[in-house]
Formats: C-alpha cells, structure tokens, sequence
C-alpha cells in the first residue's frame, strides 16, 4: 500500500502460458483494475481510503484465452480522517474526553492535547474517543485526532480548544472575628480561575460567600458553639469549577450560658453555681464579684463551679461565660447571693453574782438580722431569744456549775453561721456546810474541816480575833490548817467556797482557843558573887501559870508554879554550862511549849601551875598552866617594865607570844573567864626577851682595794655583833664587838657573796641573823678573745673565755674611722650580724657586772665580706646564642663571678676584677636565672646577687607532620613541642609563593580552607618574647582534588552501555565515575581519562550518576553535582497471542515492563510482511488480518532513550474463507509503503 499516493502496488510470478495479465481490486468501496500487460507487477490507483480490497490477478494468451482468477491476496486501504472531533470537560474530575465519527479502516486513534508550551500528552485508542484523566489544571489545551492501521496514518483532525479546570485554591486559612461573629477565609490564587467561592459547613447550619474574584470573604452568621469545616472551589467563565479544596477547620465562638442558678450551703459557707452546658464551650467561668467590685473567678470544664471560701455576710451578683481556644462568649448574669452570715466574734461573759445571771456580748457580724447566745453545763442550760441587739443576760444561772457560752448570728434567710468560738464562765459556786474546828495544844496547829461543795475552785477558811484581826487560809480541798494561830487568843472560825467568778456565802462554826503563849524574854542574870542565877520573862498571853528550869551536868535547879514573872535559881556549881527554860499555862490544862532557851555559864575556876620559857632561836615566848573547870577561855599576860601589857586569850592550857618585843623583861600572869565571870588571877615567874635582829645592814664594795666595807644598826638587848660574808669562792668574817660596822678583807674577783650580822646578849642567847645583803665582787677579765667571720652569711663572731663574775659581756667591733659597734652578750660569744660589707673592724672584749667592770682584752682584726654585686642586668644576644650580664662596682671586691642555671644546662663566667662577662652556650628554649658573686683576697666571697632572669630563644619544632583530612579538605600540621616557645607559627605555602600562617600556642594547626588540587609547602617555627627559633620545613601537602564538573551521559541502548564524560579537575590523577538505581550499580575503574564507559546498564532504571576526583595519595574529592539519565527499557514478558475466531481480530498481551513509556507489538507473515501496532499499554489489537496465514508474533518496548530488544511469542495462524477461490497465479506480494 503506498499510503503517500492513496496506490497499492501488486506483484506476482509469472504463470506459465501467460503472455499478458490483469490485476483487478474489489471492495464494498469500490473497484480498481490494472490494464493487461506482460508486466509482472502493476499500480491499482484511486484507492478509496477505510475500504478492505480483495486482489485477483488473470493470466491471458495471444488467443485471448484466460486463466481463472488467482487466489485473492487482500489489503487495507488507509484510513479516512476522523470527522466531527469534539472535546468536554468533565470539571468536577477534570478529565477531558475527546470524541470522533468513528472512520473506515481505522485500527486504533491518537488523540492529542496540547498546551501552548506545545507539550503534548497523546491518547491511543481503538474505539472513537479519548479520555485524559491527569490534565494540568488551568491550562489551554489544543485537540486533534489521527487514525491509524497496520497499513497507514490519516491526516490528522484538529478540533475546538479546551480550557481544563481551575486549579484547586490552596493557602486556605481562616480568621474566627468573634467580635462580629463573622470567619474571614482567604487563599492564594488557583490557575485558570475568574472566580472564588468559600463555604462554611457545620451541623449547625452552613454560611457562603458569594462569588467573587477576590482572594478572600467573610463568611456571616457564623452559629455559636459549632465546628466548621471550609473549602474553597475555583471557578472559571464557563462555569467550571474546581474540586474544593483542602478542608480548613475553625471553631465559633461558644454559644453564651443559660439557666444560671447560683445556691449556697449555710453550713459550709460554700456557693454552687450551676448551669446549662452549652455548644462549642470548652471551659466556663463563673464569677461572684461583691458590691465593692472585688471578683472572685472560678474556671471549670463542666457546668458547675464551687466557691469555697466566700468571705461572710456579702451579697455578691453571680455571672457565667463560656470560652474556647477562639472566643469567650458574652456572659449570663444570674441571680445576686447572699452569704452566709460571719461568725460572731469578741464574745465576752461577765458573770453577775449578785443576781445569778450571766450578761453576754459580742460585735456585730456583717450580714446579720438576728442572734441568739445559748449558755451550756451539765447543771442545765440557758438561752437568750432571738434579737437584733449585740447583748443579752441569761437567767437562772445554777451555782457549782461550768458554763460555755456561743452565739449564732443569722439572716432573713433563715441562714445562720456557724456559733462563735466558745466563751467559758463558771457560776458561782454553793456554800459549805458542816464547819468544824480543833486544836493541837502541843503543836498549837488548829484545823479546820467542812463538807465539800459545788462549783468551788477553792475555799477560804477563816479565823478572826476579838479585835477583828482576820487569818484566812485558802485551799483546794475540804480542810484548812492554821500552823501560825496566834497564841492566846479566842477565835471565830467561818469558811466561803470561791471560784473566779464569784464567792459564796459565808458559813460561820464554833469558836477556838489558842495554846497560851511561849513565854519570851527570858533572861538570866548570874549572881557571880552568891552563885546564884535570877531568872526574867515577860507576860505569855493567855497563860495563868509559870515554871523555871536551869539545866547542867554539874547539876540542876528549878523555881516552883507561881504566876510571877521571875524566881532565883540557888546552888549554882562554879565551872558549868545551864540551859534555862519557862513555861506557860492555862486553866484548861494546855500549856506552851517551853521557852527558848536561855544560857549561862557559872563562873570558871582559878589556874593553877602558870610556867613561862623563851625559845632564843624564834624569841617565841610560851605561857603553860593547869586547865580549870568552866573556863572557857584563858588570858596570859606579859607585861613589860614600863608596864605594857601583851594578853593572849587561849582556850586551852597555853598560850605562845611569837612577836615578843626584842631584848625587854617581862612579867607573866594567867586568869580563867567564861561569858558570866572571871577568876582570880595567877602569877608566874618573870622572862627575858631575845636580842633584836640587827638592821640597816649595807655593804660597799671597795673595787680597788678587793674589799668589803658592812655596817648596821644598834639592836636593843645586845651586848655584842658579828658579821659574816659568804660566796662559793670563799668566805670572810669579822670577830665578835659591840662596834656597829666591820671591813671584810680578801674579796675573790668574779664571786656572789651573802652578808649576815647576828646580835648577843650575855646569857649567850643570839638574835637571827640579819636579812642578807648582797654584793657582788668585781669580774675577772675575759681572756682567748678570738674573732671569725662567716663568708655565706657576712655574720662576724666574736669569742672567749668565760670569766667568773661576769653578769655581762661587751664585744666592741671598730671601723678604721672609729665608728664603733658594741655587742652586749651574757655568755662567752658575741655576732655582729649585720657588719657593713667590704670595711677592717678592730676587736676588743670586757666584762661586767653590777658592782665593777673588768680591764678590756683586744684581740685580733677582722675584714667584712666584699658587698653583693648590684645593678645585674642581662641581654640576649640571640644571634650567637650569648647573653651579656653587667654589674655595678662591690666595695671589698677584687674579683667577680656570673653563673646562669637552667634545668637545660648552666653557664659560668670565670673570676675576673671586669664589671661585665659573656655567657657563651646558651641552651636553646631554658629559662635562667643570673648570678653575680664578688669575692676578695682571702676567698671570701658575697652571697650571689638577686637574680636576674631571661629566656633563651626557643628550640627549632622538630618531627613536623602535615596530614590531610581527604573528606573535609582540612589540613593538619602538627610538630613536637618544643623547648621555651610561647607560640608557634605554621605555614602552607602554595606554588605560586601565596603564604598561609596559622598561629598556636600548642603543637598543631589547622587549615579548614585549602583551596582544592594545590601543592603546599609545610614549615613551622616556635617563638617567645626574646627570640624566633629558625624555621623547620616539613614534607609538602597535595590538597583534595577539586570536585569534577560538567557531567554528561549519553546512553549507548545498542550495547547496554552509558558514556560519561566530565572536565578535568586541578589536582587529580584519577576519576571513577558511578552510576546509582534502585536496580543496581555500576563503577568505572579509576582512569586518568576524562570518560569513561558504564557497562552492564540495567533496564528500566533510572540512574544517577556522579564522578569522583582522586590523587595519588588515594585522596579523593566530594562526589561531583548528579547527572541523571534512564536506561532502556526491559523487553517485554509473557507475550501471548489469541485470536477473535468470529471477527479475525488477533490480540497480543504482555506482562508491563520496567522503563517502557510505550510497545511495539509486531505480527508477521511467513513472507515476512509485518504488521506493527504501538500502545502504551500491554496489549494491541490487530483487526484485518489477512486469512489462512501463520504469523509469528514479536513485542519490543520502547522510551525516549531506547529500544529494548524484542521477544518472539507463539505464533499464530489467522482463519480460513468458507470458499476457496480458483487456482491464482503463485506466490502473489502485496507490498505495503508507509
């Protein structure tokens, strides 16, 4: 078929006898015929487009004898254009269906439709329409329909435009005005749309914009208390709209509450407040607010609130509102409250015990008509009626009984408070009963006793004189004892019970007499002379008889009953101790205890035996005699001549007279005495008293002559002296005068001595001796005097020999110019701690004590240490790794010496008279520390000169490492730490001498911004404060492989391969390229090339791919920007054949296959005619199959990049006519063009 020039051209062999041949076409169409001609092969023109021709060939000869027609070889025409193409829009699915006048010999259509970017979206179908389910939205779409068979295209038919519907409006937001009870909705604005309508849907009741081209509306009306879903649609001019949109979700505001009914419950003081639930609340708050406008707020998620501390005696006014996460509704006023009353306060009692009645009151509580006091006891209660008044007086109050009081305070409400905090009272309590009393004559105790009664606390038992002089006595219980009545008297006795309220009546029992009195004022006069004692008392009240006893254990006398007031006791021994006594009684046979007692001694009896004697050694004098009955003490007298008397009053039979006067005669007596008398006395023999010490002893010690001069005072009884000196180094004494001084001779140097002088008289009895009186002899003079210095310290010692008598030293050091330096010492050395540096000092050395010094020993001269080097200065010369240190001149110095120390090593100038030294070999990164010592002739050298300190200059880093980190491009450099650096200076320098430092105080730096593909050179050095060590350089650092760009892939479908290929990237010495599916990978091997070949490719993935730079040192790049690309498809599986016996109409199926955006289905014939069919799905149908043919069947699947290879099916055998045609010319081919 040559579809081009609407011709089919028929072939056939040659039939044997033919010598011409006529080829004819028939179809329901229309007819075609081919004029004879010898010609093998003839062009059947005007072909009618949709028709099935059935072509025979007939062979004739020259006779005009012909055969019968060939056996019929049948085609399809191409198929007529499609006609009447129309295109709708379904706008609520958006899908467009495109239809035709189905046309003759049309196997299958494409209908197309596209946008004005001319992207096309084609639509293959059997039957005369199209549907395009996926259409962007809002677009202009232009239709056209083409039909098609095995054999040819049709023209293709262009019919109307289509506008797809308007996009679907997204942003949707909504707004809640709560004030307006409206919802603002507004939307970004959809494609292809003209105009908006927004719609608001609840259970409540629905509210809708109009349309509008506006991007936003206020939906009215919204119903309180409902949930809103709202959705946009889009609309365009032909009243297509769009799907709504996305449901946006919105709460009105709650609906406002209703039935609010405010109770309260007077026991608790606690208000409910209640309401009816209402829509679209997710919480309510009630609210009590007082006349003052002070609100109480109580938020609940259910319809009730409680209010559990209202403050009393309010009215407060009652409302509720409803509120979610949009609006508060307005509120509901309820009903005003009343609360509850306040509790009444300051109640207070006063009991009225006169009346029997107890008065009440209170303050006023707020919110308070009425009150009532109610007064409670186990003996009955009392209560006042209700009244306005703040006081009331409750009657009958029973005595003995113990009351609580409370008051209620209530409303018209007939709401009461709680009762008052409770007020307690005690009635007054009964009086006692049954009253007696009783005394104790002997203890004159009286007691009484009653009968206990009610309500008492205590009572007051009462004993009264006849002159109204009253003796209460208070108890808790039922007696009262009167221990302290007063004696003598006649007393009435009455008791009254008491609380703290009130006191009872008094009851009145018999009367008592009390036990007469203690006799008093008794007193005894002894009557030494008739030994006699006359007893006195006063007047015992209430006593009618007296009786006097005195009792010894010498014996005992009493006076007889007698109302008088005195009575003699005769007969009283000498020499004993009476006790006196007087009692008193009465006619009732009670008497007094017995008096206090009154004492007296009779007098003593005389000493006897009085002896005196005279201790010379302490001039203690003792007085002995004879003890005496009734002496209680004794009195020794010595009396002088000038008749001085010195008594001694001793209870026993001595008495001793330590503190005698000095060197008199005394006469000696004794006498006995007690309280009452005296003996008579008795006389002893006379006594001499001891020479008095000596005083006003004094020494002068005579330093030149090594004696001593003592004298004293006259000492009074002595006839003679004699003084005495004492050391340890030997003693001196002078002989025995009556002159009052002496001289000791012979005074050894360096002693302590002790001087004594005694006092004689010629009965050979001798004074003590005087109180000493010291002196000490002049010291002996020092001796060895040897003087030392020590060279570290600069301290002089000074020495010698200790010398007896010395109390102190004086070692005196002389400067050239005289200036001196004294050293006070109490042993045998001396230091001079602070001489001045570098002088001569001369040395002398004396003792001293506090009478004499001693001649001064010189001794040898001394030279003072050189001075400590000043001015010590240090400077480092850090070129020749040297340091320089100067000094100032030290006075006493002939040479110097500067030493530096470090823990590295030291360095020493040797001795030199120079002000200034080099210090060579300075260690490199130590710190030292600077010494100058001076020293003089004789070794002796300064203490070293404070220190002055430097650091040398740092040690070169050593052991210096770049690293880099491949993935993050980061470069490294570390070093060994090294010896006296404060920081470090590494450095990356690239080829072109572009330098960059990174500063440390640590051993490593880093670099995060190397630019990719470079060489860098690596170098490191250390510095301090005084000097830069020398740079160390380190091996050099490729930097990462810059990442590679302008990827490309091109897809070679003939060999299953991708071709990559990129640009060159500074740095790299290798690329591999990588490709990624979900299907599987697949790697290049690295290569310095800049392409390279993926292999292995499976099907009907998509791919992406990237490239990797590396280097020699397996450091690679990030992977490069994804370039993506698909693969071919998979051949197609499954491929089956089936044949519509009753149409002839075969259909192929295929399982789907990964990558294929469309089929090519193919049947051919065993002349290898083929029939093609595309689909974009798994199965095509082909319709006209010619009859009685085997075709084999093949199905490849196709996309935009390949081809895929094709699979070979079962083959199928097409059906049979029902009448086989005469005999045709063999083997006729119909060839069919495109």
């Amino acid at each position: 078929m040559d579809c081009a020039n609407n011709q089919a051209v028929v072939s056939w062999l040659a039939s044997q006898g033919a010598t011409w041949y006529s080829a004819s076409a028939y179809s329901s169409k229309g007819n075609s015929t081919c004029q004879r001609s010898s010609a093998l092969t003839c062009t059947l023109a005007n072909i009618t487009c949709g028709a099935n021709y059935s072509v025979q060939v007939v062979a004739g000869d020259n006779k005009n004898c012909s055969s019968l027609p060939s056996q019929a070889a049948t085609f399809n025409s191409g198929p007529c254009s499609p006609t009447n193409v129309i295109a709708s829009l379904d706008c609520m699915s958006n899908i467009a269906t495109v239809t035709w006048q189905d046309t003759n010999g049309a196997e299958y259509y494409t209908a197309t439709m596209t946008t004005g970017s001319n992207q096309s979206y084609p639509c293959m179908s059997p039957s005369s329409q199209c549907s395009f389910p996926d259409l962007a939205c809002g677009l202009l779409y232009s239709v056209s329909v083409s039909a098609s068979n095995s054999q040819c295209n049709s023209s293709t038919t262009v019919g109307a435009s289509l506008q797809s519907g308007p996009c679907i409006p997204t942003g949707v937001s909504v707004v809640m005005d709560c004030a307006n009870n409206q919802a603002v909705v507004s939307w970004l604005a959809s494609q292809g749309a003209t105009w908006y309508s927004a719609s608001a849907y609840s259970s409540k009741g629905n509210s809708t914009c109009q349309r509008s081209s506006a991007l936003t509306c206020t939906l009215a009306n919204i119903t309180c208390g409902a949930n809103y879903s709202v959705q946009v649609v889009a609309g365009d001019n032909k009243n297509c709209s769009s799907l709504p949109s996305q449901a946006a979700t919105f709460n009105s505001g709650p609906c406002s509450p209703t039935n609010v009914i405010a109770s309260l419950d007077c026991m608790s003081n606690i208000a409910t407040v209640t309401w009816q639930d209402t829509n679209g609340a997710e919480y309510y708050t009630a609210t009590m607010t007082t006349g003052s406008n002070q609100s109480y707020p109580c938020m609940s998620p259910s319809s009730r609130c409680s209010f559990p501390d209202l403050a009393c005696g309010l009215l407060y006014s009652v409302s509720v509102s409803a509120s979610n996460s949009q609006c508060n509704s307005s509120t509901t006023v309820g009903a005003s409250l009343q609360s509850v009353p306040c509790i009444p306060t300051g109640v207070s009692v006063v009991m009225d015990c006169a009346n029997n009645q107890a008065v009440v009151s209170w303050l006023a509580s707020q919110g308070a008509t009425w009150y009532s006091a109610s007064a409670y006891s186990s003996k009955g209660n009392s209560t006042c009626q209700r009244s306005s008044a703040l006081t009331c007086t409750l009657a009958n109050i029973t005595c003995g009984a113990n009351y609580s009081v409370q008051v209620v305070a209530g409303d018209n409400k007939n709401c009461s408070s709680l009762p008052s905090q409770a007020a307690t009272f005690n009635s007054g309590p009964c009086s006692p009963t049954n009253v007696i009393a009783s005394l104790d004559c002997m203890s004159n105790i009286a007691t009484v006793t009653w009968q206990d009664t009610n309500g008492a606390e205590y009572y007051t038992a009462t004993m009264t004189t006849g002159s109204n002089q009253s003796y209460p006595c208070m108890s808790p219980s039922s007696r009262c004892s009167f221990p302290d009545l007063a004696c003598g008297l006649l007393y009435s006795v009455s008791v009254s019970a008491s609380n703290s309220q009130c006191n009872s009546s008094t009851t009145v029992g018999a009367s008592l007499q009390s036990v007469p009195c203690i006799p008093t004022g008794v007193s005894v006069v002894m009557d030494c002379a008739n030994n006699q004692a006359v007893v006195s008392w006063l007047a015992s009240q209430g006593a009618t008889w007296y009786s006097a006893s005195a009792y010894s254990s010498k014996g005992n006398s009493t006076c007889q009953r007698s109302s008088a007031l005195t009575c003699t006791l005769a007969n009283i021994t000498c020499g004993a101790n009476y006790s006196v006594q007087v009692v008193a009684g009465d006619n009732k046979n009670c008497s007094s205890l017995p008096s206090q007692a009154a004492t007296f001694n009779s007098g003593p009896c005389s000493p006897t035996n009085v002896i005196a004697s005279l201790d010379c050694m302490s001039n203690i004098a003792t007085v002995t005699w004879q003890d005496t009955n009734g002496a209680e003490y004794y009195t020794a007298t010595m009396t002088t001549g000038s008749n001085q008397s010195y008594p001694c009053m001793s209870p026993s039979s001595r008495c001793s007279f330590p503190d005698l006067a000095c060197g008199l005669l005394y006469s000696v007596s004794v006498s006995a005495s007690n309280s009452q008398c005296n003996s008579s006395t008795t006389v002893g023999a006379s006594l001499q008293s001891v020479p008095c010490i000596p005083t006003g002893v004094s020494v002068v010690m005579d330093c030149a002559n090594n004696q001593a001069v003592v004298s004293w005072l006259a000492s009074q009884g002595a006839t003679w002296y004699s003084a005495s000196a004492y050391s340890s180094k030997g003693n001196s004494t002078c002989q025995r005068s009556s002159a009052l001084t002496c001289t000791l001779a012979n005074i050894t140097c360096g002693a302590n001595y002790s001087v004594q002088v005694v006092a004689g008289d010629n009965k050979n009895c001798s004074s003590l001796p005087s109180q000493a009186a010291t002196f000490n002899s002049g010291p002996c003079s020092p001796t060895n005097v040897i003087a030392s210095l020590d060279c570290m310290s600069n301290i002089a010692t000074v020495t010698w020999q200790d010398t007896n008598g010395a109390e102190y030293y004086t070692a005196t050091m002389t400067t050239g110019s005289n200036q001196s330096y004294p050293c006070m010492s109490p042993s045998s050395q001396c230091s001079f701690p602070d001489l001045a540096c570098g002088l001569l000092y001369s040395v002398s050395v004396s003792a001293s004590n506090s009478q004499c010094n001693s001649s001064t020993t010189v001794g040898a001269s001394l030279q003072s240490v050189p001075c400590i080097p000043t001015g010590v200065s240090v400077v480092m010369d850090c070129a020749n790794n040297q340091a320089v240190v100067s000094w100032l001149a030290s006075q006493g110095a002939t040479w110097y010496s500067a030493s530096a120390y470090s823990s590295k090593g030291n360095s020493t100038c040797q001795r030199s008279s120079a002000l200034t030294c080099t210090l060579a070999n300075i260690t490199c990164g130590a710190n030292y520390s600077v010494q100058v010592v001076a020293g003089d002739n004789k070794n002796c050298s300064s203490l070293p000169s404070q220190a002055a300190t430097f650091n040398s200059g740092p040690c070169s880093p050593t052991n210096v490492i770049a690293s880099l980190d491949c993935m993050s491009n980061i470069a490294t450099v570390t070093w060994q730490d090294t010896n006296g650096a404060e920081y470090y200076t590494a450095t990356m320098t690239t080829g072109s001498n572009q330098s960059y430092p990174c500063m440390s105080p640590s051993s490593r730096c880093s670099f995060p911004d190397l630019a990719c593909g470079l060489l860098y050179s690596v170098s490191v050095s250390a510095s301090n404060s005084q000097c830069n060590s020398s740079t160390t350089v380190g091996a050099s650092l490729q930097s990462v492989p810059c990442i590679p760009t302008g990827v490309s892939v091109v897809m070679d479908c003939a060999n299953n391969q991708a071709v990559v290929s990129w640009l060159a990237s500074q740095g790299a010495t290798w690329y591999s390229a990588s490709a990624y599916s979900s299907k599987g990978n697949s790697t290049c091997q690295r290569s310095s090339a800049l392409t390279c070949t993926l292999a292995n490719i499976t099907c009907g993935a998509n791919y992406s791919v990237q490239v990797v730079a590396g280097d020699n040192k397996n450091c690679s790049s990030l992977p490069s920007q994804a370039a993506t690309f698909n693969s071919g498809p998979c051949s197609p599986t499954n491929v089956i054949a089936s044949l519509d016996c009753m149409s002839n109409i075969a259909t192929v199926t295929w399982q789907d296959t990964n990558g294929a955006e469309y089929y090519t289905a193919t049947m051919t014939t065993g002349s290898n005619q083929s029939y093609p069919c595309m689909s974009p799905s798994s199965r095509c149908s082909f319709p006209d199959l010619a009859c009685g043919l085997l075709y084999s069947v093949s199905v490849s699947a196709s996309n935009s990049q390949c081809n895929s290879s094709t699979t070979v099916g079962a083959s199928l055998q097409s059906g049979d006519h029902a009448h086989p045609p005469p005999t045709p010319p063999s083997n006729p081919v119909l060839e069919f063009g495109m």
